[in-house]
């Protein structure tokens, strides 16, 4: 899906941590790049999905949803607006102009929506109009932020609005999403903390918020009063291994339910019928879900992909380890993260090789196996996309530089999936210094940007160590193929594996 597809709700995979979405003290919606924040976003647009996911939080109360961000490449949007039109740098009280401009935008962007438009709840008190680049927009902005009367009655529609929708016993949940490019990265301090402050002392009973947000620029957030503990404010939006298989079986049953029932019970000497009766009942009646239970999806991967995740199928060998725990170690990132992205590409690229060699294995040990989906060439294929999108995020480009360097530019013996400290220094200085001026770097002032960027990102793990000294940096097996490198170029007398 782009970022403006409105997702089809029988490709949706309802997670527990979605129901709460209704929570009134969980406000912030925090995950890592391909968690599928922007998904969700736009998911929560339709009604039926909605409604789907508040009968399975077993809720009564009456739920509205408002977008109040437009998808920055939506066509026609009238509710996007970059913060930059206000130089920033030069804004003498940040706290007191944000504190402000978040309440305005929220006013007129309600205010264009068409549930509240076409409602009880719209109120014209003062004009409303699109929410816009151009400088129309600023200067009313700027207008209303600064007169009193002006702020005052739109904070009073605001809570006008909160009034008629406690007097109806409805909720109101307002969502904000792509806050990055709204905000630059570099300004959140100013900008985007006033925002989390506003909402965490919440002035409405009847108003919540969803504040979407990136984990990397989150943890690097200044400003918010006791950001620490927010944690329990929070859904984490993170995939487990479990909800990765649960929704690649959901989409396989999805489309070729039958094909795979006979493909387990005829050609992989899955005798169990009666697993897969009560596999399909249970399926039936969870929206065509598999659950997250091991006693399922054990079966289905051994089905799927070997039980082993061995090169070679027909032998039955466990020292590759099984197939069922490869996927987790292979693609997470240096955080302990797993994307959905790189999992589905991962499989997409192996199916692909499959059909090239058109592969006709004599009593195969399963559907795709190790010798596709581990393959190299895959496995660099799968993360070459989620990389390439952590670099276009705001605040990200640098990322292109290190894998320039790391794969081109720099010597063979920085070139290994292991760092101890004085390498990773001088793989950071070597960086700094030959990209120093290209645009790629502008949001690298100092070494410690480059290396906040590589491990918020995922991409390097300091392992911890009492002893500094002796401390590694890590690139984890999921960027390991597409970086090229090789622990072989490494110049210790002995190499040390990850953690």
């Amino acid at each position: 899906y782009g970022d403006d597809d409105v997702p089809k709700i029988s490709e949706f995979y309802f997670r527990d941590c979605m129901k709460d979405m209704f929570n009134r003290d969980k406000y912030l919606v925090i995950g890592s790049k391909g968690t599928g924040k922007t998904f969700l976003y736009q998911g929560l647009k339709q009604e039926e999905l909605r409604n789907k996911l508040q009968e399975r939080s077993k809720l009564t109360d009456t739920y509205l949803f408002v977008n109040l961000i437009s998808i920055h490449k939506e066509e026609n949007s009238n509710r996007y607006l970059e913060t930059t039109k206000f130089d920033i740098p030069n804004i003498k009280d940040s706290d007191y102009f944000f504190d402000r401009f978040w309440v305005v935008y929220i006013w007129n962007a309600l205010m264009l929506d068409e549930s509240i438009k076409n409602s009880q709840y719209f109120l014209i008190v003062i004009p409303v109009e699109a929410i816009t680049q151009e400088p129309e927009t600023v200067n009313r902005f700027k207008k209303y932020i600064s007169d009193e009367e002006t702020y005052s009655k739109i904070f009073g529609i605001l809570k006008n609005l909160d009034s008629k929708l406690k007097a109806d016993d409805k909720n109101l949940i307002v969502l904000f999403e792509q806050l990055d490019f709204i905000v630059k990265p570099e300004y959140w301090p100013q900008a985007i903390s006033p925002l989390i402050n506003f909402w965490r002392s919440n002035p409405f009973s009847k108003i919540l918020p969803k504040l979407f947000l990136r984990s990397d620029l989150f943890n690097k957030l200044t400003g918010v009063t006791n950001i620490q503990n927010l944690s329990n404010r929070a859904i984490d939006i993170e995939w487990t291994k479990k909800e990765l298989f649960a929704y690649f079986f959901k989409l396989i049953l999805q489309h070729c339910k039958n094909e795979f029932y006979l493909l387990m019970f005829a050609h992989y000497n899955y005798e169990n019928i009666d697993f897969i009766i009560e596999l399909d009942n249970v399926v039936s009646s969870n929206d065509n879900q598999v659950p997250t239970d091991e006693k399922y999806l054990k079966p289905l991967v051994e089905v799927f992909f070997g039980k082993y995740a061995n090169w070679d199928d027909v032998l039955i060998n466990s020292s590759f380890g099984e197939s069922y725990d490869w996927f987790e170690k292979n693609l997470r990132d240096a955080n302990d993260k797993i994307s959905l992205r790189p999992f589905l590409n991962l499989i997409e690229k192996a199916i692909e090789e499959f059909l090239k060699r058109h592969n006709n294995r004599k009593n195969p040990k399963s559907i795709l196996s190790a010798s596709f989906f581990a393959d190299n060439s895959v496995r660099e294929f799968a993360v070459q996309q989620h990389y390439e999108d952590l670099a276009r995020e705001k605040g990200n480009r640098a990322l292109l530089k290190f894998y320039q360097y790391i794969t081109v530019d720099g010597p063979k013996h920085l070139k290994v999936p292991v760092f101890r400290r004085q390498e990773f220094s001088l793989l950071l200085n070597n960086i700094f210094t030959k990209y120093k001026g290209d645009p790629d770097m502008a949001d690298v002032q100092k070494t410690d940007d480059l290396k906040y960027i590589l491990t918020s990102n995922g991409i390097i793990k300091e392992t911890d160590n009492t002893n500094r000294a002796y401390t590694n940096y890590v690139i984890p097996f999921l960027y390991r193929n597409y970086l090229r490198v090789n622990k072989q170029n490494s110049t210790h007398e002995k190499f040390h594996k990850p953690n």
